[in-house]
C-alpha cells in the first residue's frame, strides 16, 4: 500500500536510479514530451482512479504547519502556514521506465490530473481549492502522484481566557475529502500533522495530536494543536506593576490625616490605576464568552483604590469635627485600634496634638473614654483599615496566583 512507502524514500526515487545510484540524465526533453503525450492520451482526469482488486482511493497526507500566524481570541479562530504532503496512487498514470530511457518522474499541472477535493471541514472562510493553476504535481513512474499545495488555513477554535496569562488553548484542525464517499475514498490513518516551528512571539507548540475517523460517511482527518501561551510579557507590563500599585495603596493610612496629603496620595493612586488600566487594556483578550480571573484581580484593586479614597475622605471630615460626642461605635473602634498596636503612648501623642486648641491648657482628649474625640476615632481608622485592606490585598493576591499556578 502506498501509506506503507516512506516520503524519504520517494525523494530518493525521485533522484536517483535503485540499481546503480546514479540520477538518470540519458534523456531528452522530447522523449519527456513524448511520454506526456502517451501517459495522457486516454486519460480522463473526471475519473477516480482505482483498480479492479482495489476499488478505493487511498488518499495519505500529512500537514507540515510552518507558522502561527494568530489567534484571534474575539472571532475565535486559529491561522497558520503550512504544506500538505498529499499521496495517492493513479495507475492509469504509470509506465515502464525501461521503455522511456529510464524517466522515473515527471511534473504536470495540478489541474491536469485527478486529485481529492480535500479541503477544511471546520474553516473559517470561503471552500476553495488547494493549490492553484501555478502548482504542479510530481508523478512516478509507478503511478504515485505527489502534490504539496502551499496554503494559509483559518479554522475556527474555541478559546478559553479563564487562566490568561497562564492559559494553553486546543485547537483543531480538521481535512475531509468533500464529494466523495468514505467507500470511495479514504484517508490513510496514518495521516498526521508535523509541526515545523516553535510557535510565535505569543505562542510557543505544546505539542500535537493526530486522527483520522468516520463521519456521515466520510473520512475526516482531525489535527490537534495544544498552544501554550508565553507570559513573561504580561508578568512584566502588567501583573507586577498592578500587584505592586496595589500594595502601595494601603500605605494612606500610614499618612497622618493633619499632614493634609492624604487626600491626595489616595487620589494619584486611584488616577495611577485609570491610566495604567487604560494602557493594559489592549493588551489584555477581549472575550465575554469566559472572564479571565486576571480581569477579576484587576476589578477588584480598582475597586479596593476607589474604597479607600472614600475611607480617606470620611476621615478627614471627621478630624475636622472634634467637638461632636462619640458614638458607641466609634468608642469601639478606637479600643480595637489601641488592641491591633495603638499603644498609650500613641494615644498621647495624638492628644497632644490638640492641647493648643484647648484654652483652659488642660487637654481635651485624654486617655479616658469620656475625653476621647472624633480626632482619636480619624487615627484608628488608620489603623484598622491599614490591617484589613493589607490582609484583604494579600488575600486577593494570593488566590489569583494560586488559581493561576494551580492551572
Amino acid at each position: 500500500m502506498l501509506s506503507k512507502i516512506p516520503t524519504f524514500i520517494l525523494v530518493f526515487i525521485l533522484l536517483f536510479d535503485h540499481t546503480e545510484g546514479k540520477p538518470y540524465r540519458a534523456y531528452k526533453p522530447k522523449d519527456v514530451t513524448i511520454l506526456r503525450k502517451k501517459v495522457f492520451i486516454n486519460y480522463d482526469k473526471s475519473v477516480r482512479p482505482f483498480s479492479d482488486g482495489e476499488f478505493k482511493t487511498e488518499i495519505t497526507f500529512n500537514y507540515k504547519m510552518r507558522n502561527i500566524n494568530r489567534l484571534d481570541d474575539i472571532e475565535e479562530t486559529l491561522t497558520t502556514t503550512g504544506h500538505l504532503e498529499i499521496r495517492w496512487r493513479d495507475k492509469a498514470l504509470s509506465w515502464n521506465r525501461t521503455n522511456h530511457k529510464g524517466i522515473m518522474y515527471i511534473y504536470v499541472p495540478q489541474n491536469d490530473v485527478w486529485k481529492p477535493d480535500l479541503v477544511l471541514n471546520n474553516g473559517n472562510s470561503k471552500i476553495s481549492e488547494l493549490g492553484g493553476s501555478h502548482y504542479y504535481v510530481a508523478i512516478l513512474y509507478t503511478g504515485v502522484v505527489m502534490w504539496d499545495p502551499y496554503e494559509v488555513f483559518t479554522t475556527l477554535c474555541s478559546v478559553d481566557m479563564t487562566y490568561f496569562p497562564f492559559d494553553t488553548q486546543t485547537c483543531n484542525i480538521e481535512f475531509t475529502i468533500w464529494s466523495y464517499r468514505g467507500t470511495d475514498v479514504s484517508i490513510d490513518k496514518k495521516s498526521k500533522i508535523i509541526a515545523d516551528t516553535s510557535g510565535n512571539g505569543i505562542w510557543r507548540v505544546k505539542s500535537t495530536k493526530s486522527k483520522v475517523r468516520t463521519q456521515r460517511h466520510r473520512y475526516i482527518a482531525k489535527f490537534k494543536i495544544i498552544l501554550e501561551r508565553k507570559p513573561h510579557f504580561f508578568i512584566f507590563n502588567i501583573i507586577l506593576p498592578i500587584t505592586v500599585l496595589g500594595l502601595v495603596s494601603t500605605f494612606v493610612f500610614l499618612i497622618p490625616v493633619d499632614s493634609g496629603e492624604k487626600i491626595g496620595f489616595s487620589m494619584t493612586v486611584f488616577l495611577s490605576f485609570a491610566v495604567f488600566l487604560t494602557f493594559i487594556s489592549a493588551e489584555i483578550p477581549k472575550n465575554s464568552e469566559h472572564t479571565s480571573v486576571m480581569n477579576v484581580y484587576i476589578v477588584a484593586e480598582v475597586m479596593l483604590s476607589v474604597i479607600l479614597l472614600l475611607i480617606s475622605s470620611l476621615q478627614v471630615r471627621l478630624y475636622h469635627k472634634a467637638d461632636q460626642p462619640l458614638k458607641n461605635y466609634q468608642i469601639a473602634m478606637i479600643k480595637v485600634a489601641n488592641f491591633l498596636g495603638c499603644r498609650k503612648a500613641q494615644m498621647q501623642q495624638w492628644n497632644s496634638k490638640m492641647t493648643k486648641a484647648d484654652s483652659t491648657g488642660h487637654s481635651i482628649y485624654d486617655n479616658t473614654e469620656k475625653e476621647w474625640s472624633l480626632v482619636v476615632v480619624s487615627h484608628a481608622i488608620d489603623v484598622i483599615a491599614f490591617y484589613i485592606f493589607t490582609i484583604i490585598n494579600v488575600l486577593i493576591t494570593s488566590v489569583t496566583f494560586i488559581m493561576l499556578g494551580l492551572y
